[in-house]
Formats: C-alpha cells, sequence, structure tokens
C-alpha cells in the first residue's frame, strides 16, 4: 500500500507558490505531513555580563503565542503553499488552513527546515487532507514593502561604498516597533541622509520593475552564494536573484513587490552607533511611513498638553525644566545631607553607650542615603566603627537595600546570613562591610527582620 508521504511531496523552499507569485492570496493544496511538537524550553544563557545584542534575520519563533493545547502544537507539511516561512530578514506570514467552510485553522508561524515549510498550528490535520489556505495580505504587503525597500535602499548605499553589514525589520506591534534598521560601516552626514532619501525616492516614483532570476547550477558562480544558510541544500534547492530594473541585483528568498512604486515612500530616521565605526540607520518603508508620522504626533501632542506649549517652544521649555531638576536635585541631596548628620548623631549616642548591634530602618529613603551614613560613621571613628551596625532602607512590595559594617567581621557575617534567611530576594556580599539589594520585600520579611533586632537589644 502506498503511504501518503510517496504519493505527494513538498515543493522546496525557493520554489514555493509565495515564492513564484508573491501577490497569491488564497491557494489550494494538500496535507503532506503533520508532526507533533512539544515546545521547547529557552536555554539559559551561561554567560554573564552584559549580552552583545546580535542582529537577526526577522521574528524569531514565538511558541508561546500559540498557547499549547497540554504543552504541544503541530507543524504540518504541505504540498505547496502561499505562506512565507521566516527568512532573508523577512519574518514569517500567518494565515489559515480552511479545511471546510466551518472549519478553518490559525496559522501562527512558518519555519523553513531545510528545503521544508513546517506550519505551526494547534490542532492536528491528517496527511492526504485537501485544504485552502488564506494569507493574511494586510501583514504580507507591509512585510514586501519593509524588504523591498531595504533592497532598494541598500542598492543605493552600495553606490556610494556602502555596503549592508547586516538588517533587521521592526515587529510592527508598537510605534518603536515599526522601524527597521541596517547596519552599514559609517555614519551618515546629515546631509548624505537627505541625499540618499531623495535618491531613494526617486527610485520609487520611477515605478522600476522589479522580477526574480531564477540561474542554473552552472551559473551559480556568477552570484553570491555566501549568504545561503548552511542547512539550505542549494544542490536540491533554489537559487533566487530579486533585480530591481538594472539597479541591482540580489540573492533573496524573501516576497517582493513587483515594482518600486509599490514601496510607496521611505523615511530614514536617526543613526546609532554600534561597533568601531559601524553605525545602524533607522528607516521605515510603505505604510508604515504614515503609521509612524500618527503614532508620534499622538505623542508629540501629549507631550505639548504635559509641557503647556507650543510644538517651537518645546525645546527651550525642556531646557529651563532641565535645570530646574538639577538644582531642585542639588537641593534634595544637600537636605539628605543634613538629615544623614542628625541621624548619624543618634546612631554614634548608640554605639558610644556600647549597644553591640545598632539597627535602623528608613522606610523610603536609598542606598545612597545610607551610604551617607556609613561615610560619616567610619570618619567619625576613624575607620574603626566600635559596634556592628546595620541599615535597611524599603518597603513591602518595593525594592530595598542593607548595608552592615563595624565591630567584628564574624558578627556581619553571621547577621548578614540571618537577614538572607529572612529575606527571599536579599542578594550582596562583603567581608567588614557587608552590602545588599532586595529585589521586593515579600509579606512580612521587614517585621521578620525588626523582631529578629529587637530580641538582641
Amino acid at each position: 500500500m502506498t503511504s501518503i508521504s510517496q504519493q505527494f511531496t513538498s515543493t522546496v523552499v525557493g520554489a514555493l507558490a509565495c515564492q513564484r507569485d508573491s501577490y497569491l492570496k488564497t491557494f489550494k493544496t494538500i496535507v503532506v505531513n503533520c508532526v507533533e511538537k512539544t515546545p521547547e524550553k529557552p536555554a539559559k544563557s551561561k554567560s554573564k555580563g552584559k549580552s552583545k545584542e546580535k542582529a537577526t534575520s526577522g521574528d524569531a519563533p514565538d511558541i508561546s503565542s500559540l498557547s499549547l493545547n497540554d504543552g504541544k502544537y503541530y507543524e504540518v507539511e504541505l504540498e505547496d503553499t502561499i505562506l512565507f516561512p521566516m527568512g532573508g530578514g523577512q519574518p514569517s506570514d500567518t494565515g489559515s488552513i480552511i479545511i471546510s467552510d466551518d472549519k478553518s485553522i490559525p496559522v501562527s508561524f512558518v519555519r523553513r527546515d531545510g528545503l521544508i515549510a513546517r506550519h505551526q498550528v494547534l490542532e492536528p490535520i491528517a496527511p492526504g487532507t485537501p485544504v485552502s489556505l488564506l494569507l493574511d495580505w494586510h501583514r504580507r504587503l507591509d512585510l514586501m514593502q519593509q524588504h523591498t525597500g531595504q533592497h532598494l535602499l541598500s542598492a543605493i548605499l552600495d553606490s556610494r561604498q556602502l555596503p549592508t553589514l547586516s538588517w533587521k525589520m521592526g515587529s510592527g506591534t508598537s510605534v518603536s516597533e515599526l522601524v527597521n534598521y541596517l547596519e552599514i560601516p559609517r555614519k551618515l552626514s546629515d546631509e548624505e541622509v537627505t541625499q540618499i532619501t531623495d535618491e531613494v525616492n526617486a527610485k520609487i516614483l520611477e515605478n522600476l520593475p522589479i522580477g526574480v532570476e531564477v540561474p542554473g547550477a552552472e551559473d551559480f558562480s556568477q552570484h553570491k552564494t555566501n549568504k545561503i544558510p548552511e542547512d539550505y541544500d542549494l544542490s536540491k534547492g533554489v537559487l533566487r536573484v530579486v533585480h530591481i530594473g538594472e539597479l541591482d541585483a540580489n540573492t533573496c528568498c524573501g516576497t517582493h513587490l513587483n515594482s518600486t512604486g509599490q514601496v510607496a515612500s521611505i523615511s530614514l530616521l536617526h543613526q546609532t552607533h554600534v561597533r568601531g565605526t559601524n553605525s545602524r540607520l533607522h528607516f521605515l518603508c510603505g505604510g508604515r511611513v504614515a503609521q509612524y508620522s500618527s503614532g508620534v504626533h499622538g505623542v508629540m501632542r501629549n507631550v505639548l498638553s504635559a509641557l503647556s506649549c507650543q510644538m517651537d517652544e518645546v525645546d527651550e521649555k525642556l531646557d529651563g525644566m532641565s535645570t530646574q531638576l538639577r538644582k531642585a536635585l542639588g537641593a534634595n541631596k544637600s537636605l539628605l545631607e543634613e538629615l544623614a548628620r542628625l541621624k548619624e548623631k543618634e546612631l554614634i549616642e548608640k554605639i558610644d553607650k556600647g549597644q553591640q548591634v545598632v539597627f535602623e530602618h528608613y522606610c523610603d529613603k536609598s542606598l545612597e542615603f545610607l551610604m551617607n551614613f556609613f561615610k560619616g560613621l567610619n570618619a567619625h571613628y576613624n575607620k574603626k566603627i566600635p559596634q556592628t551596625v546595620v541599615l535597611m532602607c524599603g518597603e513591602y512590595k518595593e525594592s530595598g537595600a542593607i548595608m552592615i559594617f563595624g565591630g567584628e567581621s564574624a558578627r556581619v557575617q553571621e547577621i548578614a546570613g540571618e537577614l538572607k534567611s529572612k529575606i527571599k530576594s536579599l542578594k550582596g556580599g562583603g567581608k567588614d562591610k557587608w552590602q545588599g539589594k532586595v529585589g521586593a520585600f515579600e509579606k512580612g520579611e521587614i517585621e521578620s527582620v525588626k523582631e529578629y533586632f529587637m530580641a538582641k537589644e
């Protein structure tokens, strides 16, 4: 008996229906395979300190969004598909697999597995089932405008000997996430930004044709193949070269517009320094230009209302507020120092009376306030504080800090150990001066600490 997998085979990524015609919105196909999967837990990073940010090629698979019946989901392989799997800097399409008039299963992510496109869904679909696909066209058009716009922008930058080193498409989930960026070897001058913006928009108005060439294996050497993923077997796959008129030709697996006019417009925004002389040029294209403008305008209206000023008065208003804030912070610091000196005298009296452990809790103070105590006492006793002092700040459900110093080192460590056993989120260290931070005080922890020190009086 012939199996379903023998009857039907899936089209390889590179020759998918969505890559042959990026404007298909519906499509009939057949289920080739369906595999039950269990989400993998994110691997914990073993590295310490700051991690280096790495440019990615679009959205990462978000299995959590599937929300998982009994911790399971399914990957469906189809004979062919109009839903593009994430790759080439372009995020995955979304859409639906329609089984019947009253049965439709959402596809939240499509991933490339070697040469195969795998559609992630919450329900199993039996191999051999004829189905229809429905594409989220609004999302696809947006992704194509950003991707084709990036190709066009990179082509103009190439003409200025500024190669694109990497790029990332914004997810579009918020105003700030509408923005894409590409990385180039150096920062552009303001004049260059203006010139490049004008050049790209001029090419958009020219409405240059965009097409895809599929060269044979004998012509592969004429094209750049170094960015083809290692797990993509080009000998069994398809090499695609995207042409923008006579302006540009680049290997790319993504879906693209038919002409530059459909990009509609491009806006170059700010630049950020990343490494060496490299710079990230932030930009957006197509419908995102209007979305971003509307979103930023709304934010700006709120700012103007809060500042009670007009647009051209914002800089002056902020400068004045900044000056006032600096003065207020300076005055506040002086008052805190004066308060610390007054409280310091009270602590000195307790220490001089021979109280072995002096404990003080300040609900609304900060670590900086506690440090002022330490500096003052250290100076008063010439760095030889005779008794142990424990200072704590913070309130229930809020973060805080603890300092333990003075007296015998063994007592400092003993008290630190006791406090760590009473406050779950307390982390810190030190020998003669122990200092720690509290993530958030839980119910009863502050009271437990106070009772501990009351018993020592």
